[in-house]
């Protein structure tokens, strides 16, 4: 099965990424080599035999010095390598090294393991020409003979295209090429994708829910543990010096009664205590003492 090949095969690399060696194209090599040799399989795939990260890809960093053949690292490098994957683009068809490259993986046999990251610009001006021709033969000498049909390469496409982001045209453009150096059909690993996207998503909302409610359970508990507290009672005990109330009174009782005890309470301690009259003033004219209100202070308050 497909699945058992990439267990069993005996490429170092999954893919070799040629290049033209200009900003532009250079930096999307460097994009798409981060980007899967990144890229996990979906565990729905990896059930099924698939692994779940993709082999090491190569990419030359440096120039290729001008002669007349690769270097022996670069064609090493090509033979331990299952694809080739050309990032194109209107420079690509006017590059020595990225045909040179290309003709070598043809003539090693595996012209139908080229792949294509295109761009910039139209495939007839970015794709090289041997990109587009079907490889029919080889002569005595080893120079490919070419067939005169052309053929279509396997191409993910990263040129601007309107209504399409262009996180959403790197997302689709690794997943092509993914597909296909895993030996899986490209609408199986988008839509596993999606459900993985989808579920951690869902995941991450609910995360997110949660954290929100903590925050708000917390900020409304510690309003609640720091604002004034008051509540009435028809009279008052003390315990250590502080006092506690006895027998309580709803607020709507307190206009009944010819005075209450309002006793103040703020972080779970009592603060200080009034004697209100039936309309919540002070009732002060009703105590001997003349004394309505108390304050109440603790040691460490004041530290």
């Amino acid at each position: 099965s497909e699945p058992e090949r990439h267990l069993m095969t005996q490429f170092e690399y999954s893919a070799f990424i040629s290049y033209r060696h200009v900003p532009r194209d250079a930096a999307w090599a460097k994009w798409l080599l981060e980007a899967l040799e990144t890229y996990r399989v979906p565990k729905s795939l990896r059930k099924s035999g698939v692994p779940e990260r993709l082999r090491k890809l190569f990419r030359d960093e440096d120039e290729i010095p001008v002669s007349s053949d690769l270097s022996d690292q670069l064609r090493q490098a090509l033979e331990k390598s299952e694809f080739l994957i050309v990032v194109c683009s209107s420079d690509t068809p006017s590059s020595l090294w990225v045909n040179e490259e290309f003709r070598l993986f043809h003539a090693m046999g595996r012209s139908d393991s080229i792949l294509v990251l295109l761009v910039e610009g139209e495939p007839d001006e970015a794709f090289p020409e041997l990109l587009l021709q079907e490889p029919d033969s080889f002569s005595e000498d080893g120079t490919i003979v070419w067939k005169e049909s052309r053929r279509e390469p396997i191409a993910a496409d990263v040129r601007p295209r309107a209504g399409t982001s262009e996180q959403q045209l790197r997302e689709n453009a690794k997943l092509r090429l993914a597909a296909a150096l895993l030996g899986v059909r490209f609408d199986d690993l988008r839509q596993r994708e999606f459900q993985r996207l989808r579920r951690k998503r869902r995941i991450t909302g609910t995360i997110a829910a949660l954290v929100m409610l903590s925050v708000l359970g917390g900020g409304t508990a510690w309003w609640d543990y720091t604002r004034l507290k008051t509540a009435q009672f028809a009279n008052y005990t003390t315990r250590m010096m502080v006092p506690e109330g006895v027998i309580p009174v709803r607020e709507e009782e307190r206009s009944t009664r010819r005075f209450t005890y309002q006793i103040e309470s703020q972080k779970r301690k009592v603060t200080g205590m009034k004697v209100v009259n039936s309309l919540g003033g002070p009732a002060s004219d009703l105590r001997p003492e003349g004394i309505a209100g108390w304050e109440f202070f603790y040691r460490y308050d004041r530290v």
